[in-house]
């Protein structure tokens, strides 16, 4: 995943670990204040105004670790 990440690679991989840990924040600061995000809270926004993302990569990555179908083909 990291490696869609072609500009402030690190703050948006660290965004994206915050996001994945701690789920129920509901706020930038508050995302930012989640052990995983490295950062000051600032880097929160710079990250999302800064950052790009290669779309195509990040589909093929999540296609990539989709999880299997059961059985009776019930996606979980």
């Amino acid at each position: 995943m990291y490696g869609c990440f072609t500009r402030s690679q690190d703050a948006l991989f660290d965004l994206a670990e915050a996001l994945l840990v701690a789920w129920w924040v509901q706020s930038f600061v508050g995302l930012s204040r989640v052990r995983s995000f490295r950062r000051r809270w600032s880097s929160v926004y710079a990250a999302l105004s800064d950052g790009q993302v290669d779309h195509a990569s990040l589909r093929r990555v999540f296609v990539q670790h989709a999880p299997l179908a059961e059985l009776d083909g019930t996606w979980w």
